[in-house]
Formats: C-alpha cells, sequence, structure tokens
C-alpha cells in the first residue's frame, strides 16, 4: 500500500475482511510513517474524524471507539477477578489499555511489555489524548522486551495477564502455545485471571479455531469467551478469560465493584452491560463446551 499515492489521489483504504469483504475508510491526511525492527508503523486521519493506529498494514487502534475494546480488554477481567493488584499487559504499546487499568483503585504495579519502542514513541506522541500520561505514571512500568524473553527472567506473579499483541490469524500463531500458556500459568497468582484479545470471531467453528479453544483449556481449568461488536472492525471481536478457579460475582457485587473500585464511570461498562457481556449467544456457549 503506497499511502503517500492514496493521499495525492484521494482514495480509501481498503481492509479485506473476509473474500469478497472489504471495509473501506477516506483518508485525509497522513498523521505519521516510519519503520520500526518489526513492522511498518501508520498514524492516519479518516474523513469521519478518526484517527487510527496500522501495524504493517492492519488496523489496531481507531479513536472513534477504541473504549469499547479497551474497556472490554480491561474491566471484565477485572471485574471478575474483583481485587486486582499486580497486572501484566502483553503488548498495549499504544497505552489504552494501562489507561484503563489505572483507572483501578485497586491497582498498585501495572507491568507492560511491548517489544517495539517506536510504537510506544509514536503513540505516546500522536495519542496523547488516548494514553493520558500513562507511560509517566508511577504505577506503571514499561519494558521493551520481546513478553517470551519477559517471561523467561520473571518469578513475580500476577492477578491479571492482560494479552493484547496484535492479532493474528488462529493458523498463524506462533506466539501462543503450551509451553508460552504454562508461563504465564506460573506466573499467574492462584486466584488470577489471563485475557486473550483473540480477533475476529468466527460465526462457524472450524478446525483451526477449535484446535485453538483445545490448546487453552488444555492448560487451564475454565475458559470464559465473550465478544464485543467494535465498529472499527465491523464485526464482533473475541475475548476470552482464563482461570483455574471458579469466578461466581452476584449482581450486587457488581454494582458494588462499579461505584467504588472503579475511579470513574465509564463509557461502554456498566454492572448491566457487564452481565449482558458474559451472558453470550448460544453458538458462543457451545466453544466453552
Amino acid at each position: 500500500m503506497k499511502i503517500d499515492r492514496i493521499l495525492k489521489h484521494n482514495f480509501w483504504l481498503s481492509e479485506k475482511l473476509a473474500d469478497g469483504e472489504l471495509y473501506r475508510n477516506k483518508i485525509i491526511e497522513l498523521t505519521h510513517e516510519s519503520v520500526s525492527k518489526y513492522q511498518n508503523i501508520r498514524i492516519l486521519k479518516f474523513l469521519n474524524g478518526s484517527k487510527v493506529l496500522f501495524l504493517d498494514n492492519q488496523l489496531q487502534l481507531a479513536s472513534s471507539d477504541e473504549f469499547i475494546y479497551h474497556e472490554s480488554l480491561i474491566h471484565v477481567p477485572f471485574v471478575t477477578h474483583q481485587n486486582p493488584e499486580t497486572v501484566l499487559i502483553m503488548g498495549g504499546g499504544d497505552g489504552a489499555a494501562a489507561r484503563e487499568a489505572l483507572l483501578w483503585k485497586t491497582v498498585k504495579k501495572i507491568n507492560l511489555v511491548e517489544i517495539d519502542a517506536e510504537v510506544i514513541n509514536s503513540c505516546k506522541f500522536h495519542f496523547q489524548e488516548i494514553n493520558q500520561g500513562v507511560f509517566d505514571n508511577s504505577r506503571v512500568t514499561i519494558e521493551v522486551n520481546d513478553v517470551r524473553e519477559f517471561l523467561k527472567a520473571k518469578d513475580k506473579k500476577f492477578d491479571i495477564i492482560i494479552y493484547d499483541l496484535s492479532d493474528k490469524a488462529f493458523d498463524d500463531n506462533h506466539l501462543i502455545n503450551r509451553d508460552f500458556l504454562k508461563k504465564c500459568k506460573n506466573i499467574m497468582n492462584e486466584n488470577g485471571i489471563m485475557c486473550l484479545q483473540s480477533g475476529s470471531l468466527p460465526l462457524e467453528s472450524n478446525t483451526y479455531f477449535q484446535n485453538f479453544l483445545n490448546l487453552l483449556k488444555s492448560e487451564f481449568n475454565y475458559l470464559k469467551l465473550y465478544p464485543v461488536w467494535v465498529p472499527s472492525y465491523s464485526g464482533f471481536w473475541l475475548f476470552i478469560m482464563l482461570y483455574n478457579e471458579v469466578k461466581k460475582i452476584s449482581f450486587e457485587d457488581s454494582i458494588n465493584i462499579f461505584q467504588n473500585k472503579i475511579s470513574k464511570d465509564l463509557r461502554f461498562l456498566n454492572e448491566n452491560t457487564y452481565y449482558g457481556i458474559l451472558n453470550t449467544t448460544r453458538f458462543v456457549q457451545n466453544y466453552e463446551d
């Protein structure tokens, strides 16, 4: 994709969703473009006013609706845990996941591990309204590293592990394997939760997706899928919670958590939305069996 040619000729950006299916937006500004050791980084502005981050030509974040994605990624597992204090964020170089985690009064320490310093620097400058100073917050420790190296070196325990790395197809994900999951499990507290962003939800089961779920089930006792509609992704985005202890939370408990443990009202989630997301459609429930 030649962004400079697109801008000169008033082109639209098209992202393939499936065979015969495209998602299109008109570009009005190229805000930033660079090539790091790991990927191409582009920050664009669309005609609809949304500022967007593309990594290797894949949409990662849109300012218009990123709150839907990040509130779902962070607050659903946090509320389910009820009292998270220590958090590991894998990826999340745009800072938005850390922003949401910092809203929790219980959170004492966040470790953010991002392999690409250029992503952090680009987003720190161009998405200040989104990351809101998290990179300079005393509760956040930034480590520029491969998460696999981080897992080798660390013996600390976390209440929550957030997997917010760039999405890959289930049949092309070379990071999530049994060894990786075992290492994640080893640094989780007994009542800990790991939450994965898992890409677009397949409406029909397929071998790759089922094998992926079976892999997760082989290392964790409980698995909870919850899809959320994110407009910029033009589909249901799938999140998966993994844990080893039964999690039961009453509606009254969730009300108390949203009122007393989160420092401000959220834009997307409250106690009603939380329960609605977890009581998902039948075909998604079937994946959990």
